[in-house]
Parts: C-alpha cells; sequence; structure tokens
C-alpha cells in the first residue's frame, strides 16, 4: 500500500469497494496503524456504521465514528467519503477538535468581517442621515415676501425629523427679519405623522412666544386639516385655501 503523492493537510484513505486501503496519505500513516482494510481502524462497535457509511452516503454529509490511534487511544473523527467513477473511494478524516479549532477561526474571520462591515455601514448610515437632514431642510426654505411677511413651501411628508430640520432656521430668520406672520405653505405635502403634527405645533407655539408671530397654514387638504383640529392644541393658527388668497391677504 504505497503513501499517496498528494500532499494533503488530513488523514486520508483512497479504498476500494471491500474497504481495502489502496493508498493513504503522510498524515494517515502518522496517526493510524496502517493495516488492509479501513474497518481495522475503527472501534470495534462502529464497523457496521462505518460500512453502511461507505455503502450509501452521497459525500456531502460526514459521519462521525470512533477511530483507532497509535497510542491505541479512540478519537473522534468526521469522516467523508467520495467515489470517483472508478470505484475508487476517498475517505478523509477529520478529527473532532481540530473540525471545533477550524470552526472557531472560520467564526471569528466572519466577527471581523462583521465588525469591518458594522464600521462601514455606520459610517454609510452616518452619511445617509446627513443627506436626508439636508433634503429636509432644503424642503422647508425661509423666503421673505416683506418686512412683515414669509413664506415657508413645505414638500413631502411632514415628520418629526423633517420639523427638527427647520425650527433653527426658521426661529433665527423670523428673530432677525422681526416678522408679523409666516405662512406655511401645505400644497406639496403628502402624509403628517403624529410626532410631525406634535413638533409643527411646537414651532408654531415657540413663533407665538417670539413677539406674537402669526402662524398661518396654506393649501392643506381636508385630511390634514382634521388631524390639526383632533390634536386640540392651545396654539392658534389659521388656514387659508391658497397662495393666491394668502398673498391678497397678507402682501
Amino acid at each position: 500500500m504505497p503513501v499517496t503523492d498528494y500532499v494533503l493537510p488530513v488523514p486520508y484513505f483512497k479504498i476500494n469497494t471491500e474497504f481495502h486501503i489502496l493508498n493513504f496519505s503522510k498524515q494517515a500513516e502518522a496517526l493510524f496503524m496502517i493495516t488492509e482494510n479501513i474497518t481495522s481502524i475503527v472501534d470495534e462497535e462502529g464497523v457496521a456504521k462505518l460500512k453502511n457509511f461507505l455503502q450509501t452516503s452521497s459525500g456531502t454529509q460526514p459521519m462521525e465514528i470512533s477511530m483507532k490511534t497509535k497510542n491505541y487511544a479512540l478519537e473522534l473523527f468526521d469522516l467523508y467519503i467520495s467515489w470517483d467513477h472508478y470505484l475508487n473511494g476517498h475517505l478523509i478524516c477529520i478529527k473532532k477538535n481540530e473540525q471545533n479549532k477550524n470552526l472557531e477561526n472560520m467564526v471569528y474571520r466572519l466577527q471581523s468581517r462583521l465588525s469591518s462591515t458594522d464600521f462601514e455601514l455606520f459610517e454609510k448610515k452616518e452619511e445617509l442621515e446627513q443627506a436626508i437632514d439636508e433634503i429636509d431642510r432644503l424642503s422647508g426654505p425661509f423666503i421673505s415676501l416683506s418686512d412683515e411677511v414669509a413664506l415657508i413651501p413645505m414638500f413631502g411628508d411632514i415628520t418629526s425629523r423633517k420639523i427638527n430640520s427647520i425650527r433653527e432656521n426658521t426661529l433665527k430668520n423670523a428673530y432677525r427679519e422681526d416678522l408679523d406672520t409666516i405662512l406655511f405653505d401645505f400644497t406639496g405635502v403628502g402624509s403628517i405623522t403624529l410626532e410631525g403634527l406634535e413638533q409643527m405645533e411646537s414651532l408654531f407655539r415657540a413663533l407665538s412666544y417670539m413677539g406674537g408671530i402669526e402662524s398661518v397654514i396654506v393649501g392643506v387638504k381636508p385630511e390634514h386639516a382634521r388631524q390639526m383640529h383632533e390634536l386640540n392644541s392651545e396654539v392658534e393658527f389659521s388656514f387659508l385655501s391658497t397662495l393666491q388668497e394668502a398673498m391678497k391677504k397678507y402682501l
């Protein structure tokens, strides 16, 4: 029985359909007492199990079995078998503790990759949040119409995040320009979340406290008006149907 010329890092046996050993790796020679038949290397109680595995396995699932090593100790191995078209079986033996070590290494590498991926995702998340904040700020620009009146056209859905994004700029400009009225144009608004509505009310209250600046909602849809009335706000704000109507009234 020659030692195989293949350089294999694990115990390997080439066997025939009678389970005779035709070839083996140096690792197999170093670990086991090589005999004529592979069944003599396994624990006696596992011979029938081994034969059944070698005859029926498709090669995709390993079999766990105790094998006799050179120091006469039984050690647990996972066996993998595949048969070629010459009906030669190629049997690989992986010691369980070695397999566990390999799995630990695999898990460690995976964790390292995940940590790296998490950091990259965190960076991308920050970039995305900054982009969303910028979009929210741009969706509520502050436009001065006169010394007393300003317009803030709103676009998209009204969320707490969007109102928080325009809040600072709105209050700063309202204070600097000493305004009487701010028109909030809701013509381009989609849906309004409850949190967004509450933040909107908070903004109106802050404007009211800053010298009694009046907040007027223009182009509000019926469903938005219902939401605002259901809020039972103590802050006073008024509604106008169209921006054209608001321009006629305040300019």
